[in-house]
């Protein structure tokens, strides 16, 4: 919160009253992503009815944070845009009256919308709310919660990063990361792709059964795709700024290599290959044909 206000009021030179508010929209789209992943049934061995939010917790959270700042930023886009650039050249208590009423309007517009009654976040089960370290003070045990550990420590991170960064090189820090989070994308991407292609020449082979998804135009669609987001990292590359931005890429590879390493030995039965039967692979011809 406090490096929010200080970014808005070092570039406009006002006091944004509504960031509170925007924060608490981003909080409420984190909410309802964990409220949509309970619907969604993702059945394992152990669990027939298990849920998405507790058969994948990390990329539970992660949606939860990735739809959260994405709606943040969003509100903030069209607040800026709506209620302060028109003032831009007014007084300074002209934005700031403005400031007021918008956080006004945008508290009333969620009560309409959410309703005024406390929500409760539903954590995955291997983020059980209560749950973490007993620290005796006075007489009595104090709970240090796992999930209030993990959040400081991520916002502590992430707040380290973006202050090595600032001070580093101040006029071009937000190209920096916006570059970095850019590359991120197209490994993330490249990687489904590539994954889909692989999938659908095993398919044609008789290797693993069809999926009752088709990508439409596959595999040409993904080639294309593939071809698009090589572009997108040739301009990068071409610009002076965001060519650092180049260094994150393997990184990424690191961090996921990792992150492989780590849960193929804590389950190991989840990378052993599936062996099909004549019977799953019954619709293989069919797709062959086409």
């Amino acid at each position: 919160v406090a490096i929010g206000y200080t970014l808005v009021y070092g570039i406009l030179f006002m006091i944004n009253f509504a960031h509170g508010d925007i924060m608490m929209i981003g909080a409420f789209g984190g909410y309802f992503v964990f409220e949509a992943l309970q619907l969604i049934p993702s059945p394992t061995a152990e669990n027939a009815k298990e849920i998405f939010l507790n058969a994948h917790p990390v990329i539970s959270v992660a949606l939860a944070f990735v739809v959260g700042m994405s709606v943040a930023a969003l509100s903030g886009y069209f607040l800026e845009r709506i209620a302060y650039r028109p003032l831009r050249t007014a007084p300074r208590l002209v934005p700031l009256i403005s400031a007021i009423g918008a956080s006004i309007f945008i508290e009333n517009a969620a009560q309409l919308l959410f309703g005024a009654q406390r929500r409760d976040y539903t954590n995955p089960i291997q983020l059980t709310r209560g749950e973490g370290w007993h620290i005796p003070i006075g007489g009595s045990d104090v709970i240090f919660p796992y999930t209030g550990a993990l959040t400081i420590v991520v916002s502590v991170l992430m707040m380290m990063v973006g202050v090595w960064v600032n001070y580093v090189s101040p006029d071009h820090a937000f190209v920096y990361v916006t570059s970095f989070a850019t590359v991120a994308g197209l490994y993330t991407w490249s990687i489904i792709l590539i994954c889909q292609i692989r999938y659908r020449t095993k398919v044609k082979k008789g290797l693993l059964p069809v999926s009752d998804f088709r990508l439409p135009g596959a595999p040409y669609t993904a080639w294309f795709a593939l071809g698009f987001l090589a572009l997108v990292l040739v301009i990068v590359g071409l610009d002076k700024d965001a060519r650092i931005s180049l260094y994150g890429i393997p990184v990424w590879g690191i961090i996921m290599g990792v992150g492989y390493v780590v849960l193929k030995r804590r389950n190991p039965q989840a990378f052993e290959p599936k062996v099909y039967t004549s019977e799953d692979l019954d619709p293989v011809a069919e797709v062959a044909k086409h």
